[in-house]
């Protein structure tokens, strides 16, 4: 037996010997199993072209958590598992954390707790990004990798496709009529369009996310349907006319969309799907005037527009931004008397309603037949927020979200911009339309990870 065992001990030990003799050429190399599920995509440099919704904008304000918490993150967070590459974003430092201030909500809605909203400014420890240069005390904190550095992502607040081809919207000035979002992301650039620095920032991308428009009639819907004057343009609060928005998005989309890249556009939700306008409604009003111990059958809300005093009624909608002047209805007349009556600018009527929707679907047609002819995936915003503004509201993950002002989850307190799940929502119904397009396999964002609404106890923590 132990011949035997020695024999087998020299066959292995001279199987050995033979295996590490031999030469480099026939050893096979480990083969890595290939990245799959990005169809036929390819997302190793992506870049989101859009306004405050792509910019992370939330509660008001932009600052760190509400980018870290933008839907271009958590897309770049699913990209990376199809082959997808670094995705930079433009935060603002430590000691500006807090961006240009935003709202925080204290308490829990309830039946017998209203939370309070305040706003971080007014809090010892708010790290303010807000900075005084060239006597514009609103300037904010430029981001320090803007000159020439890798940015991916390009949203804007405020902007509109009404302004995409100004090549004076980063040019500073003590009016505060140019963008100071703009400003902090090229610092001490003059003459450059939104045009021009996102066509050169995603000349080598792969993929792009594309969603503008929403400003153009946003602004002149939250501020009421205002006339147009120099004032209220520069201000942003008016309505793009559709010639100006066929051609300024078209040339955009065009310089961009080129070659083998590879996309997504999303369409302008109706501004009706906001909760914007159903804090305060007529109801509410007339509530109040009874609780003030007034008959409604003899007093009623009264507004003033072009053709004279009406009467409000159940169609009329109401802004956020005015509820300390609503609050105001019955003192001196203000509201209910032919001789005060509301402004206009404080209502939007079922006329100015009517126009600003018919302007929206004109704006998606052109959004849709962009994409269309370059065969771009195409993600319905108006779509999904309808969904999420209708009694059934979206369900993901176990979870309903709806539009209820700070209950439903999916807007933040401004009534406006979304929630982190709320932008977590809208990342998985991107994705879908990704996947579908190009034939993906992209995963979706579990959305019960991501906050409805951060409350705070105290207001300063």
């Amino acid at each position: 037996m132990l011949k035997f065992s020695k024999i087998w001990i020299f066959i292995l030990l001279g199987l050995i010997s033979v295996r590490c003799s031999v030469s480099p050429s026939e050893v096979k190399p480990v083969v890595v199993a290939p990245v799959t599920g990005f169809g036929s995509a390819n997302f190793s440099k992506y870049v989101a072209i859009g306004n405050s919704l792509t910019a992370g904008y939330a509660d008001g304000g932009l600052y760190n958590t509400g980018i870290s918490n933008s839907y271009p993150s958590m897309l770049a967070l699913q990209f990376r598992g199809v082959g997808g590459g670094a995705f930079v974003q433009p935060f603002f430092s430590t000691a500006g954390a807090d961006g240009d201030e935003y709202r925080r909500q204290v308490g829990i809605p309830s039946a017998t707790n209203t939370p309070r909203l305040y706003n971080t400014a007014s809090c010892p420890s708010f790290k303010s990004s807000i900075i005084a240069v060239d006597g514009a005390t609103n300037r904010l904190e430029e981001w320090s990798g803007a000159n020439g550095g890798a940015i991916n992502n390009l949203g804007i607040p405020g902007i509109r496709v009404s302004d995409l081809k100004n090549p004076n919207y980063g040019v500073s000035n003590p009016t505060g009529s140019y963008n100071k979002y703009f400003e902090r992301l090229l610092p001490g650039a003059t003459g450059q369009s939104y045009l021009d620095y996102a066509t050169a920032k995603t000349s080598d991308a792969t993929f792009v996310s594309f969603w503008l428009g929403n400003n153009d009639v946003l602004g002149y819907a939250t501020a009421g349907a205002p006339d147009q004057t120099p004032q209220t343009m520069a201000m942003g609060q008016w309505l793009t006319d559709l010639p100006t928005f066929t051609s300024n998005y078209n040339d955009m989309f065009n310089a961009i969309a080129t070659g083998t890249k590879k996309g997504i556009v999303g369409t302008i939700p109706k501004v009706t799907t906001i909760p914007y306008f159903y804090v305060v409604t007529h109801r509410l009003l007339m509530n109040g005037l009874r609780s003030a111990g007034l008959d409604t059958n003899t007093f009623k809300i009264r507004i003033s527009t072009a053709a004279g005093v009406r009467v409000s009624n159940e169609s009329d909608l109401y802004l956020l931004a005015a509820a300390a002047a609503y609050r105001n209805i019955g003192t001196n007349g203000f509201g209910i008397s032919p001789a005060n009556p509301i402004p206009d600018n404080l209502v939007l009527d079922a006329s100015e309603i009517a126009e600003i929707n018919q302007r929206t679907d004109d704006f998606n047609a052109v959004i849709t037949a962009a994409a269309t002819a370059k065969d771009w995936a195409i993600f319905d915003a108006n779509a999904l927020l309808s969904q999420v503004a209708s009694p059934q509201g979206v369900t993901s993950n176990g979870i309903t979200y709806r539009s209820t002002y700070l209950q439903g989850g999916a807007f933040s307190t401004d009534g406006v911009h979304l929630t982190p799940a709320g932008y977590a929502v809208t990342a998985n119904e991107m994705l879908r339309s990704i996947n579908a397009k190009y034939g993906a396999t992209i995963p979706l964002l579990n959305t019960s990870l991501f906050s409805t609404l951060r409350v705070w106890e105290t207001l300063c923590q």
